[in-house]
């Protein structure tokens, strides 16, 4: 049964969850700006998200635990990063509030965690809303490749000034580990009409060029409309020193002196992306004052400071106060990021499948594993030292993560050297990221899999196509999973068609130099030109081109068609292969077939000539299941190169 199947027999959440984000924002110097005369704004999404509570399990927060009120911009010494990191901006009449917000919010995570560290104060990065607006609208993938085809598409304003984007949507874009470079770099500039008026299109090379800082954890909730849901934002301001969220900005609903806002009406969503930064409890209710006659006060006092990306009003200098009572807040998601300092770009990977940034999750039950399998190209080796992944349950979960080197097939996550085992466990939705306790090595052109197994009910993170908004490419022999403990399956089967959001981070090995090795050459198709295939002999990097180098003709794979079961026999039967390596076809085909699904104790027949597909195979035991692979191989030289196996099929013989 695959996923999906078995997700249509339970409850719909199986599929649930499109995790977006959108950060915060931002504090200190920018040009004065009369608010009254914006318009509306509607530069944040609303998604609806779900999570998974663990039973027994609760992300309440003691009360009392947090002072009365809390505002970082005050003179104590505790706050001196935030304000060395604060600097308030002016999106304009741009859409940009939630890469404003999601810039701001991590500078200060940063700023904070250095300064609790014990650093000297310093200056913070100066991230750019334009770099992080531009490629998420216009993705070129990662430097490896393993996110190509994948894209978040400006379907409504067909720009990614104008578009608009979500919290949610932007902590999985961060978690790719791009777009936090510099501002300096790549400028936000508004004319004298507040319109946008930088560059519309950048290089597709510079999304990856001298990042600062980059995610090494998040957390996010769906609403905070609960009991003690005040407390959890107060945590995590405290422990993040920002909140990202939206509020429906409503200019009838902010005061006449742009200080505070209440906006009372339930179900109107959210349009603009802001930042709370603080609180106070006892903040009146009277200050709240109604713009428009028959607007109602708060019942009770307290509010949110609020980080705007407005500019510097004469009065709030960037910030407002939101009521507790004011519903959009509280009633949407929310998000915090935890920045890290990035490494120069030559001692990082990150090996990935998950390109796109709309995230649903998928239901992973006990003994059921989600696995990535990755080859390493265009490097010697790899030092791997991380693992990243997403899930979106509320409340302490335990996972097992296998790291398995030298695989035999691709399509058996497990059919390998299990090189490290390690525990690992979350407390809130997110993207999280893990230290390895033992770094592993990996080699160029060597499969391995990253496997993460579950002790209990799990919404796990997914990327898949969204309609015309999200593109995923999903392609075979990357994700797949053990259900229910007995059978792998490939996610990019048709049911599924996704991808797990697990992701493996490394110091790499580079190549001193390419030494290129023929493979095979590619037939001229209609309307296009033929070109030979090369693969680099020291990091397994594959290439095109017109060279002539040592001769090491590796045939492409094959794949099992249909295996037909007799009376104690069957017939195997394949795709026939109609490569020609230097002018001349495969020499045959050779598949092997066992009683165990690793394929230990196989038996193997080899079958000579490219046209033929198919071999009967007489002599085995009746009523028993079978395993079956096959492969390509080519001589040439006196040596024999093969293909690797395809997927294993079963059959039960009569």
């Amino acid at each position: 049964m695959t996923r999906t199947n078995r997700a249509n027999s339970k409850n719909s959440a199986r599929i649930g969850i499109v995790f977006v984000m959108a950060l915060l924002m931002a504090i200190c110097m920018a040009p004065t700006v009369n608010a009254a005369d914006r318009s509306t704004p509607h530069g944040i999404k609303d998604v609806e998200v779900e999570t998974y509570q663990v039973p027994g399990q609760t992300t309440l927060q003691e009360d009392g635990s947090y002072p009365p009120a809390f505002d970082p911009r005050s003179d104590e010494p505790e706050n001196a990063w935030f304000k060395q990191a604060c600097r308030v901006e002016d999106q304009g009449d741009t859409e940009l509030c939630w890469a404003f917000s999601a810039t701001t919010a991590a500078e200060l995570s940063w700023s904070k965690e250095n300064f609790e560290k014990g650093q000297p104060i310093q200056t913070p990065p100066q991230l750019s809303p334009v770099h992080l607006a531009y490629y998420f609208y216009n993705w070129p993938g990662d430097p490896l490749e393993g996110t190509d085809g994948d894209s978040n598409n400006a379907t409504e304003s067909g720009n990614w000034v104008d578009e608009g984007g979500n919290q949610l949507w932007v902590m999985q874009h961060l978690a790719n580990q791009a777009d936090c470079i510099n501002d300096v770099e790549m400028p936000f500039i508004l004319d004298e009409n507040d319109h946008y008026a930088g560059p519309m299109e950048y290089d597709p090379d510079e999304c990856y060029r001298s990042n600062t800082v980059v995610l090494q954890d998040s957390e996010f909730h769906k609403n905070l409309q609960f009991e003690g849901g005040r407390d959890v934002m107060k945590s995590m301001i405290t422990k993040y020193g920002a909140v990202m969220g939206g509020i429906h900005f409503d200019f009838n609903y902010l005061t006449d002196d742009h200080v505070n806002f209440y906006f009372p009406i339930k179900d109107q969503g959210t349009n603009h992306a802001v930042t709370v930064v603080g609180w106070d409890d006892n903040y009146s209710k009277s200050n709240f004052k109604p713009v428009q006659p028959g607007n109602k006060l708060p019942e009770n006092d307290g509010a949110w400071l609020v980080q705007n990306s407005h500019g510097i009003n004469e009065n709030q200098k960037g910030f407002i106060w939101v009521s507790y009572e004011s519903v959009d807040l509280m009633g949407s998601p929310v998000v915090s990021v935890d920045m890290e300092q990035a490494k120069p770009s030559e001692e990082i990977d990150v090996l990935q499948y998950d390109g796109n940034s709309n995230f649903s999750s998928i239901d992973m039950d006990p003994d059921e594993i989600a696995a990535n399998v990755f080859t390493l190209r265009g490097r010697v080796s790899e030092t791997l030292d991380r693992i990243g992944f997403t899930s979106a349950n509320e409340g302490h979960t335990e996972y097992v993560v296998r790291i398995y080197t030298g695989l035999d097939d691709t399509d058996e996550p497990t059919n390998g050297t299990m090189a490290l085992e390690q525990e690992v466990s979350t407390e809130v939705p997110g993207y999280h990221t893990f230290d390895l306790e033992t770094p592993i090595k990996v080699k160029a052109g060597e499969p391995f899999s990253v496997c993460v197994g579950f002790k209990s009910k799990t919404y796990f993170g997914v990327e898949r196509t969204n309609g015309k908004d999200f593109t995923a490419n999903i392609e075979p022999e990357q994700s797949y999973y053990l259900y229910r403990g007995t059978d792998w399956v490939d996610a990019s089967n048709k049911d599924d068609q996704m991808c797990f959001r697990i992701k493996a981070m490394g110091t790499p090995e580079m190549c001193p130099g390419h030494n290129w090795l023929y493979v095979r050459t590619v037939e001229p198709k209609k309307g296009e030109e033929g070109y030979d295939v090369f693969v680099c002999e020291f990091c397994s990097l594959l290439g095109t081109g017109n060279e002539t180098p040592a001769l090491k003709p590796v045939p492409n794979k094959t794949s099992l068609t249909k295996l037909v079961p007799a009376k104690k026999a069957m017939t195997v039967k394949w795709k026939k292969s109609t490569e020609k390596i230097v002018g001349k076809y495969i020499d045959g085909y050779q598949f092997r077939y066992s009683l165990k699904k690793n394929m230990k104790s196989a038996k193997t027949v080899t079958v000579k000539g490219y046209s033929n597909t198919y071999k009967k195979v007489k002599k085995l035991k009746s009523k028993k299941k079978y395993y079956v692979q096959v492969r390509t191989y080519k001589k040439t030289d006196g040596k024999t190169y093969y293909s690797g196996w395809s997927a294993k099929k079963a059959v039960k013989v009569k």
